[in-house]
């Protein structure tokens, strides 16, 4: 049993770090003399837990998704553009995490085909759960029934990567209510447009 704070696990974060930064470098020819020079762990530990370089990658990468699952919470709570927002911010936020961008940048322009595949992969459950909030909306008839989940969660998070990663550029928060704003008006069923067109406008805050 690994306890919080134990030397086991500060050897784990330890070479975690290490192994984020050798990727995030661009380096995926690493050896262990690399991870352990960076982290100080000597390499024998190394390789009585980690054996090579494949199981390495896989460890951080695990980690680097188990820091996505804590940082993004997805939930439909019947207002899609609200729901989609409190997404967009939590994305744009984890997005800019340096270990984050480091890794995005390198997945673009690797020729390491399982890399690439493992790298894509840490995102998919979030992707799954967006596609789900936006079906549980279409099932809820907030959005017309032709409304491809996936292609919506593509327009919505698609813009952020980019920004992101190859920008640099941090989103603000009034882009992506503007964002949000545009794909949610593209999925709008019939019914709930009409609505939001009569429903009173309300003035200007303080006004």
């Amino acid at each position: 049993m690994v306890r919080p704070g134990g030397r086991t696990e500060r050897v784990r974060t330890t070479v975690i770090e290490a192994v984020l930064e050798l990727i995030g470098a661009g380096n995926l020819e690493f050896n262990v003399p690399d991870v352990e020079r960076l982290s100080g762990v000597h390499r024998a530990t190394i390789h009585r837990r980690w054996p090579d370089r494949t199981s390495l990658i896989k460890l951080a990468l695990a980690e680097h998704q188990a820091a996505i699952r804590n940082a993004i919470e997805i939930e439909y709570t019947g207002d899609l553009r609200a729901d989609l927002r409190r997404f967009a911010v939590a994305f744009r936020d984890f997005c800019v995490n340096p270990h984050e961008v480091a890794i995005s940048m390198v997945t673009a322009s690797s020729k390491n085909r399982e890399f690439v595949r493992e790298s894509n992969d840490i995102w998919m459950p979030i992707h799954m759960e967006a596609m789900d909030l936006i079906s549980q909306a279409r099932m809820a008839g907030e959005i017309k029934n032709d409304v491809d989940p996936d292609m919506v969660v593509s327009m919505l998070v698609d813009p952020i990567v980019v920004e992101t990663t190859f920008t640099r550029v941090a989103p603000s928060d009034e882009y992506l209510e503007t964002l949000v704003g545009h794909v949610v008006q593209l999925c709008l069923s019939e019914k709930v447009a009409e609505k939001r067109k009569v429903a009173p406008k309300h003035g200007k805050r303080g006004s």
